[in-house]
C-alpha cells in the first residue's frame, strides 16, 4: 500500500503508514527504503537521508538502498550541498 502511494506522487500519505508500521517493525529495510523515498518525495531530504541511513545500518550492501543512496548523493551534489555521512 505505501508503495502504491509513493509511486502515485502521494508520499504525504505513505509516511504514516509507514511510520506505524516502523514502530512495530524497526528493522524493516525494505519499509525503510520506501520511508526514505517517501520522506524524499515529501520534500524531507534530511529525513530520507536518516531513514537511509537506517536501513543502510542493518543491510549495509542493500541494492536498493545503495542505488537511492547514489540517488541522493547525485541530487545533493547537483544542489551543491554536501551529503552527510551514513554512519
Amino acid at each position: 500500500m505505501s508503495r502504491l502511494h509513493c509511486g502515485d506522487g502521494r508520499a504525504h500519505d505513505a509516511l504514516p503508514i509507514l511510520i506505524t508500521y516502523l514502530k512495530r517493525a524497526p528493522a524493516d529495510v525494505e519499509a525503510l527504503i520506501v520511508l526514505a523515498t517517501a520522506l524524499a518525495q515529501a520534500g524531507r531530504a534530511s529525513d530520507a537521508r536518516l531513514a537511509l541511513a537506517r536501513a543502510l545500518r542493518y543491510a549495509p550492501e542493500h541494492p536498493e538502498a545503495r542505488a537511492l543512496e547514489a540517488s541522493f548523493r547525485q541530487t545533493s551534489d547537483e544542489a551543491n550541498v554536501p551529503l552527510a555521512m551514513a554512519s
